[in-house]
């Protein structure tokens, strides 16, 4: 069940937005899968397209807090009219920002798509990020919070597949021919992110056996969502990509870097072609970081495709690859 917003009563008077009913809200240290998602049968509105049915995906979850004494990475799922909808975020300097990601994001997103009818998602992911930006902002500069998260958020329509990111959470598409990384670390020391974090008016430090962290907020990313001491150097716009989807694609991974400190792209891919279902492949991945010593929380959101446009696929070989 969707878990109460923290200190709800210092929520800001805004005014209720209608928002839609989420296939699932996922929970810290969650594991479970969803054979065959779908959207929920809903009528469609008299301005409406006819559109290509969604890919059928069967999604698994694996978190695991790891050694440390604390959960910070949160997960959620939504299901809405055109979509389907998956967010993972990995907190920092406390939880509370990532907790109000997971329950915020998706909806503000998705009410932005319905706002637009789907015209343009990126603009629609932009927009997401940035009201949920200043919804948590407005609490966290009442309350004195400084926590900040990661949001690495994944939009599946009919054709496309949309993947929007703020700091070092990452995706990574899987397919037998070739996979790739959707996302980029926005990590300091990456030069076109430095020169943001310079024009903005701070700066990048080094200092030994230490990672390249930004000043003001001393945190190892550029682009985050909270992070009030970081503001305005560090900021919430995230990054945009967009793919065309195809029969030969065989999974999607979000994950936090709990996982990708200790696996790189190719074994990530490597794990999901030879696993049974999307459940198998997140735990395995989990665990595979945990087994090489990662010392952060771990989540891997595994989005396993079955059947993309028309094309019917079998959902239950490890790797089978998807002919055009």
């Amino acid at each position: 069940e969707p878990q109460p917003q923290p200190q709800a009563q210092n929520q800001p008077q805004t005014k209720p937005q209608p928002r839609p009913e989420p296939s699932a809200v996922l929970s810290p240290r969650l594991s479970l899968s969803f054979p065959a998602v779908e959207p929920a049968a809903r009528s469609t509105p008299q301005h409406s397209t006819p559109q290509r049915p969604l890919p059928v995906v069967e999604v698994g979850l694996r978190q695991e807090q790891g050694p440390r004494p604390y959960m910070e990475d949160e997960c959620s799922v939504l299901s809405v009219d055109g979509y389907l909808l998956f967010g993972v975020f990995d907190g920092h300097d406390g939880r509370r920002a990532a907790t109000f990601c997971r329950m915020h994001l998706l909806p503000n997103l998705a009410n932005q798509l319905a706002a637009m009818q789907g015209s343009n998602v990126p603009l629609a992911l932009q927009r997401a990020y940035l009201a949920t930006e200043t919804q948590f902002m407005e609490l966290a500069h009442r309350n004195a919070w400084d926590d900040g998260t990661t949001a690495v958020v994944l939009c599946l329509g009919p054709d496309q597949l949309h993947v929007a990111h703020c700091g070092d959470s990452r995706a990574v598409l899987v397919a037998p021919a070739q996979s790739q990384a959707l996302t980029q670390d926005h990590k300091p020391d990456l030069p076109r992110e430095q020169h943001l974090i310079e024009r903005r008016g701070g700066k990048v430090i080094r200092r030994p056996g230490d990672v390249a962290r930004v000043i003001p907020g001393m945190i190892a990313m550029t682009r985050s969502l909270g992070d009030r001491p970081a503001k305005p150097v560090v900021c919430p716009v995230p990054e945009i990509c967009s793919v065309p989807l195809h029969p030969s694609m065989h999974s999607l991974v979000l994950a936090t870097d709990g996982l990708w400190d200790v696996v790189d792209n190719l074994l990530c891919a490597k794990i999901c072609l030879r696993s049974a279902s999307g459940q198998q492949a997140a735990d395995q991945l989990v665990m595979t970081a945990l087994a090489r010593g990662s010392q952060d929380n771990v989540s891997a959101l595994v989005v396993r495709f079955c059947k993309v446009q028309t094309d019917l696929t079998d959902c239950s070989g490890p790797g089978t690859p998807r002919q055009p």
